[in-house]
């Protein structure tokens, strides 16, 4: 579709003015004369450098009878063995009254492949310990957010498959955009499967017109910050992400249309005042002269 004006944005989160190159505020240079009421990611180059244990989010419970401890998981990426071998070593090592952990995968070799854990615990006597998980490193051992599971008989399996992707599911988020009908300010959704760990995942938008969000903001300082699906930050270790972006003036026609149907929708005055109006282009007379409406 041809547009009334338009502008492209290189960002590259290596010059930021401010945060870190997941989160972030830049300074752009582009003409704030067009008015403009569209934005859209045309294409991304992010790094998968994050990791499936991240920073902040990678600890738990442990609790041994009377007596309970915080096992904090070193942040970083795991394969199912070696994740397994490190929590045997780490529970161990801190459990408050020096029991012996020991975590192992399904045998293969007579049995199939579940995806489960199986936890171990000698040296306890009577006392079964239990795991105590908020929303953290659950997924990644195998247990259900803001559970408590307990040993039986010093034995306790995994309730779900274990998940050590790092996240796929990335949302890329910007105070320069609004979408009015779904209320947030998600720039641009992007999904990774297929992209190996500390490979780069390129992103380019199928249809600019469909995913353009309402442009909300048209300062020079424009903030960005990258998500996972639960608004939790995603953290790239220090690797620059560039994001080509491209500014548009949607057709005053498009633009009309929008507007009276989110006004019947909310019946609600408010929605229009929201809603930047777009001035009209300038018109031309039969004598080529133009003439401002």
């Amino acid at each position: 579709m041809t547009h009334e004006c338009k502008s492209f944005i290189y960002i590259n989160s290596a010059n930021r003015l401010t945060g870190t190159d997941s989160a972030f505020s830049i300074e752009v240079q582009y003409n704030s004369n067009k008015h403009y009421d569209r934005v859209a990611v045309m294409s991304a180059n992010i790094p998968k450098c994050y990791y499936a244990v991240p920073s902040g989010r990678n600890t738990f419970t442990l609790v041994e009878g009377a007596s309970n401890t915080t096992i904090t998981v070193t942040p970083g990426t795991y394969t199912r063995g070696g994740f397994a071998t490190y929590l045997s070593s780490l529970l161990s090592a801190l459990s408050p009254n020096h029991y012996t952990y020991k975590v192992a995968l399904p045998n293969t070799t007579n049995g199939p492949e579940t995806g489960y854990y199986y936890y171990t615990v000698t040296g306890n006597g009577a006392t079964q310990p239990s795991f105590v998980f908020s929303t953290y490193i659950c997924q990644q051992m195998g247990f259900v957010a803001n559970s408590t599971n307990t040993f039986i008989a010093g034995s306790l399996t995994s309730t779900v498959v274990t998940n050590l992707a790092a996240e796929t599911s990335l949302y890329l988020h910007s105070d320069i955009c609004w979408d009015y009908n779904s209320e947030n300010n998600i720039l641009q959704d992007i999904y990774t499967n297929g992209y190996n760990y500390n490979s780069y995942i390129s992103y380019t938008n199928p249809n600019i017109e469909f995913n353009s969000k309402p442009l909300v903001m048209k300062g020079n300082v424009w903030s960005f910050w990258l998500t996972d699906e639960n608004g939790q930050d995603i953290f790239l270790n220090g690797s620059n992400m560039v994001i080509t972006l491209c500014l548009f003036r949607e057709p005053l026609v498009y633009r009309l249309v929008e507007n009276y149907i989110l006004y019947k929708v909310n019946k609600s005055s408010k929605i229009m005042a929201d809603i930047p109006t777009i001035p009209l282009p300038p018109q031309s007379d039969n004598n080529g002269i133009e003439n401002e409406v």
